[in-house]
């Protein structure tokens, strides 16, 4: 697509990865993420995870790392787990507090409990699971985007930039 400038540059490209590279749990969690603000969009994504269950991290980061991948049989009643805790926890009729970093082909799902999550938070809240096909990390991260959360800046200092 041209306009009078010129052609108009693609927004959101993909950044290419080298065949079979994979980036690091770091890397993705601090990647970009699409909010599924419909029910539906949930079930679609989780549908995805269902039909290609080999390889996925299940972290349920209330508890310690996991030490394997979650078992292809257990994928299922994990995900069917997840939306029932959503549903129970949000009773409305849209969803929101999950994040997917491709929602034709997740490799890295964020779902956060949308009894604490809020956009008027003053520190970035830690999802309460993440999926993804790399070994996950504790969380919060100490440091890049988390590290401001967990050292105790304010929202003010931090989108200011004033010291501690």
């Amino acid at each position: 697509m041209t306009g009078s400038a010129g052609p108009i540059p693609r927004q959101h490209a993909p950044v290419p990865q080298p065949e079979g590279h994979r980036p690091s749990f770091r890397q993705a969690y601090s990647g970009r993420f699409s909010g599924l603000l419909k029910w539906d969009d949930l079930d679609a994504v989780f549908a995805l995870v269902k039909a290609a269950p080999e390889g996925w991290w299940i972290y349920d980061t209330r508890t310690v790392l996991p030490a394997t991948t979650t078992a292809p049989a257990d994928v299922e009643r994990q995900l069917d787990d997840i939306t029932t805790f959503l549903r129970q926890a949000h009773k409305a009729d849209y969803c929101g507090f999950v994040y997917v970093d491709d929602r034709t082909c997740p490799t890295f799902i964020k779902v956060y409990d949308p009894r604490n999550a809020s956009s008027c938070s003053l520190g970035t809240p830690v999802p309460v699971f993440t999926l993804s096909h790399a070994h996950p990390e504790q969380l919060p991260l100490q440091d890049g985007k988390d590290a401001a959360s967990a050292s105790g800046r304010g929202l003010l200092r931090r989108v200011f930039g004033g010291k501690k």
